[in-house]
């Protein structure tokens, strides 16, 4: 069973969903997408234009466990950019 809250973003001329937070709580998520929402630049330097919350079941739901994966390869990869 997938458990956590993950906060994805959707740039301006990005086409998906991009992982950026997960969280056990989603009160926790919801004030890591607002900090998301306001702060978080592609490299392009554009702000983000939506942000969800989303469960881990639901993210199975869309696309599978490879979304999970995926989700969780986008968070390591930002924490070895140090953008987490």
């Amino acid at each position: 069973m997938h458990t956590g809250n993950y906060v994805q973003v959707r740039y301006p001329q990005g086409g998906r969903w991009v992982t950026v937070a997960v969280s056990d709580t989603r009160e926790s998520a919801a004030r890591l997408a607002a900090g998301a929402y306001r702060e978080r630049h592609n490299p392009r330097g554009e702000t983000p234009m939506q942000v969800r919350i989303v469960s881990a079941a639901q993210l199975v739901r869309e696309g599978g466990e490879e979304e999970i994966r995926i989700a969780d390869a986008e968070l390591v990869s930002a924490t070895r950019q140090g953008r987490v």
